[in-house]
């Protein structure tokens, strides 16, 4: 027998007997760790149980709090409404599933539930609760379920009882099992019997020897367990794959061993002429050993190599110089303008970047198709490369971006005019296609903007989304541009937080009657006071809001508002109005009538209290839509007002075609109606187009007693603005219409 025979018999048989032996001793370790692991997973599950049951029923007992403040609740449950009641119990105060409630009177009668009528209903123990006391939990055992309660004492002049609100502990189970690879999670009850022994209910499952338990609740009369049952585990089946696993983990380790030891010797030279190749891969001097001639084959691969390496090398130098010079601008180049800009920064040169985009690329590609689109970037990149020079250099950044790095402190403003000459030129693509540029640039130096390539890059980014903003072509980055750009962030960022903060309000400002000299009509005007920025109005964070996409939550918890205030001041004998203003976003919301008239049925609220102004481009931008939605609140009886009215780019016969009721002449045109006779001749043209439209005209704006007279004369309908009164918060609406008195104008 061979020596290499006798070598690979000793080393499988070593190898075989090795992992026999290390084979059993992961196994029994294995076991223990596995043991250990379910215990400790099986605690921290029960005491997740435990946490769970006690949030929730922290929840529970928050929205009973805020239940038994809800006036509009007893008002439904005073008129026996249970439709209503239950409505308004599972959209906002009990919104989970397995969750339910229970409204009983003073002998225990069961008025209200969330259960069916063939279903079986807990019964709650409220015999100690007293309409001083507080909350009273309990724990309730039906149908082989465990449920825990929390009932609260409820008095009105037209009700006195309990309402409850409950979860069953199995959906806490059924939540917290997929922490135990699908072990069940399991609760008992026990109760203390006259001659103090134990008796159990639980869910059909017995309690094994051992089983890991967790005391959720206990009292004199009864406590609450959670258990795991071990012996539900399917680790015994892990357990025989893992053995099948192992025998073929090491049949397979002891073929690898062959394979090595037969391939060591062979696979030497492949070895090296691998080493080789990457060396050349790293441009790295090659240096071939002798073992790589062991073969024909090999040694003639390394002398091609060898050949191969020189011409790669002459290719990259050639490729490098057409990346830096020749086709900087038809491609993207980012890391070789961070490798030129760093190059600059460390130099320590003096120079100047704008950040140059072009406006309407995507319109563009809708219209025309991206190959239009395409063809529209390269013409515009080739009239770039066409001034780029060794004093100006041009990138291109992203798809309709571009930079344009000069090496002086101050641009030269003929170039810049030459630039921006040529930029604005029409492309004219094929025989009907003629596209006129529209672009804006951010420009910002280095030292005097930032001293690395990322902080210049996002400056000069800052100061382009100004001229963008500014509609110019280019804008200078300033700090003041940066102390924008973080306001506006932390603004947009704060908007959510905001809304659970309880930082918003609304305030009312009234509008006149001209005719009758009353008031009945009020603009709702939401405000912010932000812990950290202060007091911010509506003009800066609704764009902001809008652009975030953070919109619609706000005109949710607006409306929302408006009808509870509504509400509030007809129980208080007052039928006012109120008017709010909706974004682009609210207006293309195909559901946004279904709201409305959900939200009018619970408050009771009639549709002429409601009116919604939309501004003119608002009610222009995607106008089917707009339209369609327009219609749906028109015919709930709603009225609707095109607010600042003169501003926008509206034609009349797009406003014919709205549903509106209501113009709004712009304050612009109002502030100054006494001194220009400009806008006196705009405000007498619009009130009239407005009648002739069969449109009632407001007036907002109005600060003096003159300027209300005139629209008086004018035939206006409504006035608004601080000679009538400022805007106010809603507790003192009623105390204001008592002091107020009738104007005759």
């Amino acid at each position: 027998m061979s020596f290499r025979k006798q070598l690979f018999i000793l080393l499988l048989g070593f190898t075989i007997l090795s992992q026999l032996f290390s084979g059993a001793y992961y196994l029994h370790t294995d076991y223990i760790k596995n043991n250990k692991r379910t215990n400790e997973i099986s605690k921290k599950s029960l005491d997740y149980v435990r946490y769970k049951i006690d949030k929730k029923t922290n929840k529970l007992e928050a929205s009973l709090s805020l239940l038994k403040n809800d006036a509009l609740f007893f008002n439904l449950l005073g008129t026996n409404d249970i439709e209503k009641t239950s409505s308004l119990i599972n959209n906002y105060y009990l919104t989970e599933d397995d969750s339910f409630w229970i409204i009983t009177d003073l002998e225990g009668s069961i008025k209200a539930s969330s259960f069916q009528k063939s279903e079986p209903t807990p019964l709650i123990n409220s015999s100690a609760l007293t309409p001083s006391s507080l909350n009273l939990s309990n724990f309730i055992l039906l149908n082989g379920k465990i449920y825990k309660s929390v009932t609260t004492f409820i008095a009105s002049p037209s009700f006195l009882g309990t309402i409850s609100f409950g979860f069953s502990l199995d959906s806490i189970a059924s939540d917290s099992s997929a922490l135990l690879d699908n072990t069940r999670i399991h609760f008992m009850r026990m109760t203390n019997q006259n001659n103090g022994e134990n008796s159990s209910e639980n869910n059909n499952t017995d309690i094994s020897s051992t089983a890991i338990t967790a005391l959720i609740h206990k009292n004199e009369q009864e406590k609450i367990l959670a258990f795991i049952n071990k012996n539900e585990s399917i680790r015994g089946t892990i357990f025989e794959y893992r053995k099948d696993l192992i025998f073929f983990a090491i049949l397979l380790l002891a073929l690898a061993l062959i394979v090595a030891l037969i391939s060591a010797y062979i696979s030497t030279p492949l070895k090296e002429l691998y080493r080789v190749s990457k060396s050349i891969d790293n441009n790295r001097q090659i240096s071939v050993p002798k073992s790589i001639h062991r073969y024909t084959e090999t040694s003639s691969v390394t002398n091609s190599l060898a050949s191969l390496s020189k011409k790669i090398n002459k290719y990259d130098q050639t490729l490098s110089h057409i990346q830096k010079h020749e086709n900087l601008i038809t491609t993207h180049n980012y890391q070789t303008i961070i490798e030129a800009l760093e190059t600059k920064i460390n130099e320590q040169e003096n120079f100047i970047i704008m950040r140059l985009a072009l406006h309407h690329l995507r319109s563009i590609n809708a219209s025309f198709g991206y190959e239009i689109g395409d063809q529209y970037i390269s013409i515009i990149a080739k009239r770039l490369s066409s001034l780029a020079s060794t004093s100006n250099q041009i990138f291109r950044l992203h798809n309709n971006e571009f930079l344009i790095v000069t090496d002086y402190e101050t641009i030269d403003k003929n170039w810049l005019n030459l630039l921006f000459q040529t930029l604005a030129i029409p492309v004219s693509i094929g025989e009907n296609i003629k596209i006129n540029p529209f672009f804006s640039v951010g420009q910002v130096s280095h030292p005097l903007n930032g001293d690395d390539t990322q902080t210049l890059l996002r400056r000069a980014d800052i100061a382009l989304q100004q001229a963008r903003n500014k509609d110019v072509r280019i804008e200078l980055y300033t700090d003041e541009l940066e102390e924008v750009y973080r306001r506006k962030e932390i603004i947009i960022n704060s908007l959510k937080p905001a809304l659970a903060n309880h930082e918003f309000w609304i305030e009312y400002q009234p509008k006149l009657d001209i005719k009758s000299g009353r008031v009945e009509h009020f603009e709702a005007l939401m405000r912010w006071y932000h812990p950290t920025l202060g007091l911010i109005f509506p003009d800066e964070f609704i764009e902001l809001a809008e652009r975030s996409g953070n919109m619609s939550i706000l005109s949710q918890w607006m409306l929302k508002n408006i009808f509870q205030q509504l509400h509030i001041w007809k129980q208080r004998g007052h039928l006012l109005s109120v008017a709010i203003n909706l974004s682009t976003s609210d207006l293309t919301d195909p559901t946004l009538p279904e709201k409305l008239s959900y939200l009018f049925s619970t408050y009771d609220i009639k549709p002429w209290q409601l009116s919604i102004e939309i501004t003119e481009s608002t009610a222009m931008q995607d106008t089917a839509t707009t339209i369609k939605v327009l219609d749906d609140i028109s015919n709930l009886g709603i009225l609707l007002a095109i607010d600042d009215f003169g501003t926008g780019y509206s034609s009349l016969a797009q406003l014919t075609k709205l549903p509106v009721n209501e113009l709004k002449i712009d304050k612009t045109f109002i502030l100054k109606l006494c001194s220009e006779s400009g806008n006196l001749a705009i405000v007498r043209s619009t009130i009239d187009l407005g009648h002739l439209l069969e449109l009632k005209v407001i007036a907002e704006g109005v600060e003096n007693l003159e300027t209300a007279k005139i629209l008086s004369q004018m035939k206006c309908d409504y006035i608004q603005g601080y000679w009538l009164s400022k805007p106010m918060p809603a507790h003192q609406v009623l105390s204001w219409l008592k002091n107020f008195k009738k104007i005759i104008l």
